[in-house]
């Protein structure tokens, strides 16, 4: 049950507390009255589509609470986006993933429009109803946060890989350099003698204008 709605600059609503008694509640007015700005509000904050469209004139960000009551106990949803469209979300607190608020949203909520009916068109939302059915919401989550992790060790690896990878080319480039080295066959004190030579060479017109007088 939603017992609380808190928003800040969302699209046109600059600051907005709504305390959700028990039971039913209706929301009614005219078109325009600003009902849809609460869905839409809800909607963003369990994991739904919207960028820096939605902050409000004026405003560098736009902020979303919902205060659920689960069982007796209660659970606060957040979620927030900037002026350069990243969103964060966070559940009790504690940073949260899109994957983790939607979870939470699809046990929960179920939020309902126009032509809403064309959702269960899509792939995703025909399993999600038939885990919703066969009460598989729970295992739902552990296997994505397993699947989360999983990704996680893939990059890791990913990354591990490239840095050997970078290893053997810098290991390469420097065995060349070497053997480069070693086929000039350089000995000990030839630098400050290329030196003297180059001097020499350099001053080599003044030299033959000095023997010519």
């Amino acid at each position: 049950m939603i017992r609380r709605l808190a928003i800040r600059n969302f699209a046109v609503a600059k600051e907005l507390t709504i305390d959700l008694p028990p039971g039913l509640s209706v929301f009614t007015g005219e078109t325009g009255a600003g009902k849809s700005i609460i869905v839409d509000a809800l909607a963003f904050a369990f994991g739904g589509k919207g960028g820096r469209e939605l902050i409000a004139p004026g405003a560098d960000r736009a902020d979303v609470a919902v205060t659920l009551e689960l069982e007796g106990a209660s659970r606060i949803i957040e979620r927030s986006v900037g002026l350069a469209g990243r969103s964060t979300s966070r559940i009790d607190g504690a940073p949260a993933s899109a994957e983790d608020v939607r979870a939470l949203g699809s046990e929960h909520l179920d939020i309902h429009g126009q032509s809403g009916q064309l959702a269960l068109l899509r792939p995703a939302q025909q399993l999600l109803v038939l885990d919703q059915f066969a009460e598989l919401t729970p295992l739902r989550g552990e296997i994505g946060a397993l699947v989360r992790e999983l990704r996680m060790v893939r990059r890791r690896l990913e990354s591990l890989t490239s840095d050997t990878q970078e290893r053997l080319r810098q290991a390469d480039r420097l065995t060349f350099e070497l053997e480069e080295i070693r086929s000039a066959a350089l000995s000990v004190g030839e630098d400050e003698m290329l030196r003297i030579e180059q001097r020499r060479l350099a001053n080599a017109d003044a030299l033959r204008s000095y023997a010519a007088e």
